[in-house]
């Protein structure tokens, strides 16, 4: 009994000891090894790959906002197994089902907007507000619900956001890491769920960031037929009042789109006059200007002591006018400008 009991005990600690053994081996394996030398420690080949690895994944990373997917990871070298540890260690967090996150990355809404590209790659685009705003088009906020195409016959379902199943999906325009829908794609997208006014706010600033693609939706537009086509209507409309120019705020807008209704004679928006001076608005014939005051582009000190430099250089041959954001409303502005009109309009003179 004594002897089979030593027995036993001694074939434990064998295999203990075998097992510290072999551990140890692989500690060291993974550690790498001094060098008689230099007493350096020396990693293994392997360790210097996986890192090279996970170094590239983390640029992948870093140009996605902190995202990853399973399929990038592969790409850059890293295998499964290692994905699977990172994700045990808190390396790595789930986001959604093969796309991961960076645990040294705060969640945020640009991940968010990012999640229907990285999920369906080549079949899926920002469009709606998200793509206007990331356009940087004037009167929009970055939006709570993200707006995104999806071909018809792609499935994908994501908490705040918006699907719109479509033929085809042009996933070739970017924003930086944004597959975005182009600018034009983007404003007729727009004139179907924006209200009138705060479409022309971004259809001027869109006029003015992009004049040849501008070009090419106008275009478009006359040529297509409005059945079927939702927005194209309004877009009609806007391209009738806008005559071509190119307005810099909404501010513009909103006065040409008052000058228009108003049925006064179209004037010249954006006129030189001299070689440093120019105009918002310009009746030449009449010799009337219209100053057009916003914040974005009358605020500071020097532009106003340049205003002021402007108007006074036009001297009393000129009638000139002012509109801020508080006189937009009022029709005072829009009388005193038809009645310089009226009393400068050019006379017909009859040879007697």
């Amino acid at each position: 009994m004594t002897t089979s009991w030593l027995i036993s005990l001694r074939g434990r600690e064998a295999s203990w000891r075998r097992a510290r053994c072999c551990a140890n081996r692989r500690r060291r394996l993974h550690r790498g090894r001094r060098s008689p030398l230099t007493g350096s420690l020396v990693r293994p080949a392997w360790y210097s790959l996986a890192m090279h690895n996970w170094s590239a994944a983390e640029t992948v990373g870093r140009n996605q906002f902190g995202l990853i997917t399973r399929e990038q990871a592969r790409a850059v070298g890293l295998a499964d197994s290692s994905i699977h540890r990172a994700l045990r260690h808190g390396r790595l967090s789930t986001v959604f089902s093969g796309v991961y996150r960076f645990s040294t990355v705060a969640e945020s809404w640009e991940q968010r907007a990012l999640l229907p590209q990285l999920l369906r790659p080549g079949r899926a685009a920002l469009s709606h507000w998200t793509a206007g705003w990331l356009h940087r088009l004037e009167g929009l906020r970055r939006p709570r619900v993200i707006d995104a195409r999806i071909t018809r016959d792609t499935k994908l379902e994501l908490k705040d956001v918006a699907i719109h199943h479509v033929k085809h999906v042009r996933a070739d325009h970017r924003i930086g890491p944004f597959v975005v829908t182009p600018i034009g794609r983007t404003i007729v997208d727009l004139a179907s769920v924006m209200s009138r006014e705060p479409f022309t706010f971004a259809f001027d600033s869109a006029t003015l960031k992009y004049p040849r693609e501008m070009q090419s939706l106008f275009q478009y537009v006359s040529t297509r037929p409005l059945r079927g086509h939702g927005g194209l209507a309004t877009l009609r409309q806007v391209f009738a009042e806008r005559h071509g120019v190119m307005l810099e705020s909404a501010l513009e807008s909103r006065v040409w789109t008052a000058l228009i209704r108003s049925k006064l004679p179209v004037p010249k928006a954006q006129h030189p006059m001299g070689e440093v001076m120019r105009v918002d608005f310009l009746w030449h014939l009449e010799r009337v200007v219209l100053h057009v005051d916003s914040r974005a582009h009358h605020s500071s000190r020097a532009a106003i002591e340049r205003d002021a430099r402007q108007r006074n250089a036009l001297g009393a041959d000129w009638a000139s006018f002012v509109v801020t954001h508080g006189m937009v409303e009022s029709k005072d502005w829009l009388n005193q400008v038809r009645t310089a009109l009226q009393k400068r309009a050019p006379q017909l003179r009859l040879d007697v």
